[in-house]
């Protein structure tokens, strides 16, 4: 928990032990490794400079690994901002389980299929047909309509995932898809994108959710990342909808018309579109260029609509408005001061229907 708290301020030992008076570093060492014990003054030194409460070294939690099922990991990014990344993810994810032996949540309940069947086993291209299968069944599952999905974060909230927005400036940083100790499926969405961007993310997200991190058996020489994509794509874009909007002649000046319908960027239009075999290789070749000269492989210029995710702040404003809670006492709670998180809380009315273990029925 040392590890974690420190990681999470960006810290190195050196920098930590540094500021506690005769600390050394190979005693920090030590005391992170489990080697040596740790005093009650020595953990409230660290807790002071790493703005935790004491409380929150002494819990006992499990950490799920986390892999290319869970995270798509940044290999351009250095390790010290990848540690920092993921001990904000465990340590939300402590909250979150904490927070929740209070508090009654919509019960998970979008079903996890295995993408590596029969029909797909030894096919390249009978997976992409399973996955684009997958995602239709679970928009079915989820009753969502035909054509564009206008809100992706309430749909699955309403049915059990929590979505997170971290406030980070890595951003080759995406989203990260996890399992808590307790169960709890968390989406962490890179609060700082595009708006197109978020909502393909955590279409992508759940691909990893629905079709990977229930099942551990995984060959090894599957493209998880490729499957999560195809998956976005078509939970986002079903082909027997997109079809009908997108020829084979699609333009670049097409693009700004599908962007604000689909609600997705013009990148993920024209790859589906190739991957769907609607346009031809030259064909997508060319809009891609036409992309890059006019500016929009990195910004588009049309912004999409996205309602912010709701679950969390709702969560907490039980505590504050249902359970009486005061910010101190939420933070004795869980073993966490939530203001010291880089986590982006939407300030909208929330329309989730919570309720509280607590609560008495007369």
């Amino acid at each position: 928990m040392i590890t974690i708290a420190r990681e999470v301020r960006g810290m190195t030992q050196m920098q930590l032990s540094a500021s506690i008076p005769k600390l050394s570093q190979g005693n920090l060492s030590k005391m992170e490794k489990g080697i040596i014990g740790v005093t009650e003054e020595v953990i409230e030194k660290i807790a002071s400079a790493l703005n935790f409460p004491v409380s929150f070294f002494y819990e006992e939690y499990t950490f799920p690994p986390f892999s290319n099922v869970y995270y798509r990991k940044l290999i351009t990014a250095s390790v010290k901002k990848m540690s920092q990344l993921e001990a904000i993810f465990k340590t939300t994810m402590f909250v979150v389980d904490n927070m929740l032996e209070s508090i009654e949540i919509p019960e998970y309940s979008i079903p996890e299929l295995d993408v590596e069947d029969e029909f797909a086993k030894t096919n390249t291209n009978k997976i992409i047909q399973r996955v684009q299968d997958i995602a239709r069944r679970v928009r079915f599952a989820l009753g969502i309509p035909d054509g564009p999905i206008t809100d992706i974060a309430d749909i699955l909230e309403k049915n059990g995932i929590i979505i997170i927005e971290i406030n980070t400036d890595m951003e080759k940083f995406s989203g990260m898809s996890a399992q808590t100790q307790n169960g709890v499926k968390i989406i962490f969405l890179n609060g700082n994108m595009s708006n197109d961007r978020k909502r393909f993310t955590i279409a992508h997200e759940l691909g990893h959710i629905v079709m990977h991190i229930p099942f551990i058996a995984i060959s090894e020489d599957r493209d998880l990342e490729n499957e999560a994509n195809v998956f976005a794509g078509e939970f986002l874009m079903p082909y027997k909808d997109f079809r009908k909007d997108v020829s084979q002649y699609l333009s670049y000046n097409d693009l700004d018309m599908l962007k604000v319908y689909w609600r997705a960027s013009k990148q993920a239009i024209i790859r589906k579109a190739y991957q769907n075999q609607i346009i031809s290789p030259q064909r997508y070749q060319s809009l891609m260029v036409q992309m890059s000269m006019n500016g929009e492989r990195k910004c588009e210029r049309i912004i999409v609509d996205f309602p912010d995710p709701k679950l969390l702040k709702k969560i907490i404003d039980v505590f504050y408005d249902d359970l009486g809670y005061t910010q101190d006492d939420l933070t004795q709670a869980i073993s966490v001061n939530l203001n010291s998180l880089p986590l982006m809380i939407n300030k909208r009315p929330n329309m989730i229907l919570l309720r509280s273990k607590t609560r008495i029925q007369l």
